[in-house]
């Protein structure tokens, strides 16, 4: 490969990075809901559940969600995710959590939310 096509293919690698922003704005935006999907085109179509993993897209070092989003995702994690001790991984009510997942959950985590602070 000689200079000139090495030169003609960085050219054509120096576009990708805006491409997959792009992408990732038009694919993953959820309008009606104001934050990002939690998947699209999973095997029930895309879900709008709304998840802590979106701050990522905020807060990555080169930001993959653009600017404009910024404000409503973040809006739509503190009023549907933050806690006083953190963030839910899941909105409360969300359709994707079911008594079987809640019943197999308790147990395990029973002892750990009955310890008091510094024990356990």
């Amino acid at each position: 490969m000689g200079a000139g096509q090495d030169e003609q293919r960085a050219r054509g690698f120096a576009n990708l990075p805006h491409r997959c922003r792009d992408s990732f704005n038009r694919r993953f935006w959820y309008e009606a809901g104001g934050y990002l999907y939690d998947v699209v085109d999973g095997k029930e179509g895309d879900d709008p559940s709304c998840r802590p993993n979106q701050v990522l897209a905020i807060s990555l070092r080169h930001p993959v969600l653009d600017a404009v989003h910024w404000k409503p995702a973040l809006e739509a994690v503190a009023d549907r995710l933050l806690t006083p001790v953190g963030l839910r991984s899941l909105a409360p009510g969300n359709r994707t959590i079911s008594r079987a997942t809640m019943a197999t959950d308790a147990p395990a985590t029973a002892p750990i939310i009955k310890a008091p602070c510094g024990r356990g």
